[in-house]
């Protein structure tokens, strides 16, 4: 399922969220097999005005998986960031 943020601020504040561009996300095994991470998208979409000053949103993205694809943990980390105005 998607990632839960939540963000706190004045009331009627304007956040917009930056997600990472497509195709520079990998998420890998300790046995170096990987997988590409991308249309990462965040819903509310957009910039968004934190009501009562509290926003929570989700974030998802598209994990491409080949036909031959290793079985294994993978793992990896991305980034989210809000442009508080």
């Amino acid at each position: 399922g998607p990632a839960n943020f939540a963000v706190n601020g004045e009331i009627d504040a304007t956040i917009t969220i930056d997600l990472p561009p497509d195709g520079s996300i990998v998420i890998s095994t300790i046995g170096a097999d990987e997988m590409e991470v991308d249309v990462f998208l965040s819903l509310p979409l957009g910039a968004s005005i934190l009501l009562f000053g509290f926003l929570a949103f989700n974030v998802g993205a598209t994990l491409s998986v080949d036909g031959s694809q290793a079985p294994g943990l993978y793992s990896g980390d991305f980034q989210v960031t809000g442009q508080y105005q």
